[in-house]
């Protein structure tokens, strides 16, 4: 992984011990970290993802149709797991 560069949130904070963490604050943080993100951005994505195959699509040597139908299926997967996993998590955090 020498060619990757590590992307930062800011200030970087001490490494968290997960194992020691009360279960609330370990389901908030993939939450707020990882679901409400992805929330957020899926729309954003499939709307420009929407708009480069529909503007480009024909004309294009690549197969912008499959893209797209391949990001819409992620995106359908996704939010199909965050929201069994959300449901999952809501009856053991009580």
């Amino acid at each position: 992984m020498s060619g990757f560069k590590r992307i930062s949130r800011g200030s970087e904070a001490p490494a968290k011990e997960w194992a020691k963490l009360p279960l609330g604050d370990l389901i908030d943080h993939l939450l707020v970290e990882f679901h409400r993100p992805l929330d957020a951005e899926m729309p954003r994505l499939a709307g420009l993802a929407l708009r480069v195959h529909s503007m480009h699509g024909e004309e294009s040597s690549v197969d912008l149709a499959g893209i797209y139908s391949t990001f819409t299926a992620l995106k359908d997967e996704l939010a199909t797991h965050m929201m069994k996993e959300e449901r999952i998590l809501s009856l053991i955090h009580i």
